[in-house]
């Protein structure tokens, strides 16, 4: 999370940079703007304490940073899977009724859940990295949970 931040300063200094000293200060404007969301939303990450992933007798309550979230009962569940993505590892969570999950949230998260149906396979993942669980222990208690409830 800091290197994100860290680049995203890195990238407002750059922004602002160009906007000054270029007589086209256009591309400068952008790479400005575009460093102050990376900043808000890795500062946003940051300061936010809720736990990403709350595993109950429901199902999985992932709540999202930055995207949609919700609650994803057990009995909608299929499977799920890690798979590593970038310098990261996502939590793929194949559901029954996946056209449901494309459409929660605003236009900008069923776009991002687009992507992750079309990339995944499934409109409903999790970022490990931003969970407090050891990639293996997640899968080991996300299979215990859902062999626990999923008949109930």
């Amino acid at each position: 999370m800091l290197f994100r931040i860290v680049i995203g300063l890195v990238f407002l200094v750059a922004g602002f940079n160009m906007w000054y000293l270029n007589p086209h200060p256009t591309l400068g404007i952008f790479v400005a703007i575009f460093s102050t969301y990376v900043l808000y939303f890795g500062f946003r990450l940051l300061a936010d304490k809720t736990p990403g992933l709350v595993l109950n007798e429901m199902g999985l309550k992932i709540n999202s940073k930055i995207g949609s979230g919700g609650t994803v009962p057990w009995k909608e569940i299929e499977a799920f899977f890690l798979t590593r993505y970038g310098h990261d590892y996502q939590l793929v969570i194949k559901v029954k009724r996946p056209d449901s999950y494309l459409a929660r949230g605003g236009a900008i998260h069923q776009a991002l859940n687009a992507f992750s149906a079309a990339s995944f396979g499934s409109p409903v993942r999790v970022t490990t990295g931003l969970l407090d669980y050891d990639r293996n222990d997640l899968s080991r208690t996300v299979n215990e949970f859902r062999d626990r409830y999923a008949g109930a």
